[in-house]
């Protein structure tokens, strides 16, 4: 029974308190999101509580288990902030998966690493005359500082964060966990009596930490720049695209008038001779050659208007039917621009699609306002065989897989500009992409 409470005698002291309110407070406030509001401010505050007792409870229990499993000793409080570190950023945060990985790690290494600093050098200079004391208060305030720097640039705004990033900082950081935790063993093993170089090399495992977050920040932030740039060129490249298919459409608007024209006196000079047989059989042949025409959209909206018949112009091409509902009034306050931009996107992806599957080639396009909100729905078949994970994740059998990725950060780029959704899902052979754009926020946007 007395080894129950051992820990909260022989370690629990001011100083082991205050590094587990240094590490509970860098968890949460690297590993959430909050407003700096009352209420942000409270739930915060809440999840620093949360998090400390979680702490003290795993790093308790591994403290009282490791004098029964002995191979515990030296490795017990680093797994439990591991624990505690794991649990919160699986579980609470809600970061992409790239940025919790490396933003977890990061916060791990960290806190193993200082609180190691401060035991191991108030070991080193452990006097009954001197406030050893300061140095763990000292490493504690260095776990604080790191925190803030990357809660300041943090890589979690970055939604495609480089593998590359990921693995460097995943390798540097088990290298710097396993050389902490083999010096707390080895302290262990000595009787807690450590050379004092251990201390140096472990501030430069902290220095090593911090500029390897920094330059895995600046490759962020460089990757990024330059996905914008790709994504503005495609965007350049897509008006351009638009603007020679308006040309096509008019020039053979012209073409189709122009022969109607001619079809018209022809059929008057059969009329004037009463060659009525003839006439009948001319005008059902011509009703053959018009059936072969694409059906235009004439939905009230003429921005939609000339986009769905740019692309029903496009998809008579290849053979491909789109069947669409369209409601929506005349005026958007969504921009002619993006609204041309997200439709391509969504229907070529999907007449690319269809066309792999056998039968009938068929988008079903949906367009529909509700309330202030733009609803966006296209659904095309998919082969019985494809694989339905790769799909949602929107991997592609293209050879030029980069650049059709950028479609889809065209469609999530829009779809955040009017703070909506976009939903990719699979419901028995068809695929099903929705999207969702507020139209008042971009209206109450352009007005200020």
């Amino acid at each position: 029974m007395e080894q129950l409470f051992l820990y909260f005698t022989f370690v629990y002291d001011w100083v082991n308190v205050l590094q587990l309110i240094a590490v509970s407070f860098s968890i949460v406030f690297v590993l959430s999101g909050f407003s700096f509001n009352k209420r942000g401010l409270l739930r915060f505050g809440a999840g620093i509580v949360c998090v400390f007792a979680a702490e003290t409870l795993f790093n308790w229990l591994l403290f009282f288990i490791s004098h029964y499993w002995k191979w515990l000793a030296g490795i017990n409080f680093p797994l439990a902030h591991l624990i505690v570190i794991t649990l919160y950023a699986a579980f609470v945060s809600k970061y992409n998966v790239k940025s919790r990985i490396v933003l977890s790690v990061t916060m791990f290494v960290t806190a193993i690493d200082m609180a190691e600093l401060g035991v191991q050098t108030m070991r080193f200079f452990a006097n009954p005359d001197f406030g050893t004391e300061f140095f763990g208060v000292l490493a504690d305030l260095l776990i604080v500082g790191f925190a803030v720097l990357i809660r300041n640039r943090s890589i979690h705004i970055y939604e495609d964060i480089p593998k590359m990033s990921v693995a460097v900082d995943g390798v540097v950081s088990t290298a710097s966990v396993t050389l902490v935790i083999w010096m707390e063993k080895y302290a262990v093993m000595n009787g807690l009596n450590t050379p004092g170089m251990f201390s140096l090399v472990l501030l430069y495992i902290y220095l090593v930490t911090v500029a390897i977050y920094i330059i895995t920040y600046h490759h962020c932030t460089e990757h990024n720049a330059k996905l914008v740039l790709e994504v503005d060129k495609k965007l350049m490249e897509a008006d351009i695209e638009m603007l020679s298919l308006s040309e096509q459409v008019a020039e053979e608007m012209r073409e189709m008038r122009h022969d109607i024209k001619n079809q018209y006196l022809v059929m008057g000079v059969m009329l004037k001779e009463k060659r009525y047989d003839e006439m009948e059989n001319y005008f059902n042949s011509m009703k053959t050659e018009f059936a072969q025409f694409p059906h235009f959209t004439d939905c009230g909206n003429a921005a939609l208007n000339s986009i769905m018949n740019m692309e029903t112009l496009k998809a008579a091409s290849l053979r491909v039917n789109i069947i669409s509902k369209i409601n929506v009034p005349a005026e958007l306050s969504v921009t002619v621009n993006d609204l041309c931009r997200i439709l391509v996107n969504l229907i070529d992806n999907a007449m690319e699609a269809v066309l792999k599957t056998d039968g009938e080639h068929i988008v079903d396009l949906n367009v529909h306002v509700q309330n202030d909100y733009l609803f966006i729905s296209v659904t095309n078949a998919i082969s019985a065989d494809v694989d339905h994970d790769a799909v949602l994740t929107l991997n592609t059998t293209k050879s030029d897989a980069k650049n059709h990725g950028y479609g889809h950060r065209i469609v999530k780029k829009i779809v955040d500009k009017y703070n909506g959704y976009i939903n990719y899902s699979i419901e028995g052979d068809e695929f099903i992409a929705e999207a969702m754009l507020d139209m008042k926020r971009e209206a109450d946007n352009g007005k200020g």
